[in-house]
């Protein structure tokens, strides 16, 4: 049976129902802070102006089988993502709208499922939390606002992990299940490691060999079949381009069937020749800075972890999941924040689960105040520099354009922007109470789920 129409019949109801009233405010801010620029500048190096060029040539020459850049064969990454801004270029015939629409898209997307299995799993305030979560992380906004391939493949594998999460826990579901791996596969043909989701399988097994009535009806033998949807995703494309590499049999042909196939995957990954790091690179470097304040909450909140962890199997399976994908890109010399990116939704999705309800140590809250002091001043400081034609500031700019008023616009919105975080501040509007307290409670997403919070008026 055509399991679509159930599938869309669900979601009008519960936005036309009271539950998804929040995500029509959410989406809509999400919407501002990911579009807001779109159009408006031009590809910035490294990897911008080679994927907008690569989109370029394929809607110009018709060559949409294997990318091409300057038309020599271009190796570096599968053709997804450039189909997607080629795609958006042919549509409206503005590249410099094409290549960002894409990723932010994708990143509306990613922000909507992190929503939707919130609320699924536990209620909608969770799920709110959830949502304002990834948006408060700098990485998530960023890669969403740029034209690399990360914000793409992180949204195909979360969507891989919502459809692995509503089978095993809100099902059993097999046309989710299926569909995970089918966007799997083309997280493979879009960045190689969309296979990611599967590792998910590794705490689910656990649980299940544990208590093995958890998982009953959903982890059967019919998830063999998985991969097999996988692949034939995967093959979609790797099968035409291997069969007209062995058809025109060229030495550049097989040099990029070579290179796409074995030098890009698994030699960059046991082998890297750039970006080396050490092991600790992800946990010293990236998480304290492009994740904030999301580590610091998670240490904040050791005590609601303890609480939570033994009562919530899919808390347990998402922090297990988010901990393999940071090893797994710790385990290879060849390290980029961007590679972890992938891992952010579910960590937001898991730590909301935990810390919504619960206040965490008052550290935090002194942290995230001085941290945003820090900003606001910052930003005064920039946009005065600005507005006073700042010789260096004048140097900088002067790369992207010779108009003074320029300088003098981004320094009058950087000032304002200052002044807003300082007023939002000095109002003791702080950070971690807009993460915990921020919305009143709501009503859960299933009428006999409850967080313990439950009295008169409270939603339950």
């Amino acid at each position: 049976m055509n399991q679509t129409p159930s599938v869309w019949q669900d979601l009008l109801r519960r936005v036309q129902g009271n539950e998804y009233r929040a995500v029509l405010g959410l989406l809509p801010l999400a919407a501002v802070l990911i579009l807001a620029g779109i159009g408006m500048r031009s590809p910035w190096p490294a990897d911008e102006p080679r994927f907008a060029e690569v989109a370029r040539e394929m809607v110009d020459f018709h060559q949409w089988l294997i990318p091409m850049r300057g038309g020599q064969f271009y190796p570096d990454k599968p053709p997804v993502f450039m189909w997607t801004i080629a795609t958006c270029y042919w549509l409206t015939g503005n590249l410099k709208l094409a290549f960002l629409l894409p990723n932010a898209l994708c990143g509306l997307l990613t922000v909507f499922l992190v929503f939707d299995i919130g609320a699924r799993l536990w209620n909608v305030r969770t799920a709110r939390n959830a949502t304002l979560l990834l948006l408060l992380a700098p990485q998530f906004l960023l890669q969403s606002k740029n034209a690399q391939i990360d914000a793409m493949v992180a949204c195909w594998i979360t969507v891989g992990c919502y459809g692995l999460l509503r089978h095993f826990f809100t099902g059993p579901s097999w046309g989710w299940y299926f569909t995970a791996w089918g966007f799997m596969g083309l997280g493979i043909i879009t960045k190689g490691v969309g296979f990611l989701p599967l590792l998910m399988f590794i705490p689910i097994a656990v649980l299940a060999f544990r208590g093995r009535s958890l998982f009953q009806g959903r982890l059967t033998w019919l998830c063999l079949a998985g991969p097999l949807v996988m692949l034939l995703v995967a093959a979609a494309w790797l099968v035409p381009m291997v069969l007209y590499v062995d058809h025109h049999g060229t030495t550049e042909l097989l040099k990029y069937r070579d290179n796409i196939l074995f030098k890009q995957t698994g030699e960059r990954y046991a082998n890297s020749w750039g970006h080396i790091q050490p092991w600790y690179y992800f946990l010293k470097d990236v998480l304290p800075l492009h994740w904030f304040p999301l580590p610091f909450l998670l240490i904040a909140s050791w005590r609601p972890i303890k609480e939570r962890l033994p009562s919530s199997p899919a808390v347990i399976v998402l922090l297990t999941w988010v901990a393999l994908v940071i090893l797994f890109f710790s385990i290879s010399p060849g390290k980029r924040d961007v590679y972890i990116l992938p891992a952010l939704p579910m960590f937001a999705l898991s730590l909301a689960a935990i810390v919504t309800g619960r206040t965490p140590a008052r550290w935090f809250g002194i942290l995230v105040t001085g941290v945003q002091g820090v900003i606001a001043v910052a930003l005064i400081a920039i946009g005065i520099l600005a507005l006073r034609d700042y010789p260096k500031l004048v140097e900088k700019v002067s790369h992207y354009s010779t108009d003074p008023e320029q300088l003098h616009a981004l320094g009058t919105f950087v000032l304002i922007c200052g002044i807003w975080v300082g007023t939002v501040m000095a109002g003791r509007w702080l950070p971690a109470v807009l993460i915990c307290r921020l919305w009143p409670d709501g009503a859960p997403a299933h009428p006999t789920e409850c967080d313990g919070e439950c009295g008169p008026g409270r939603g339950c």
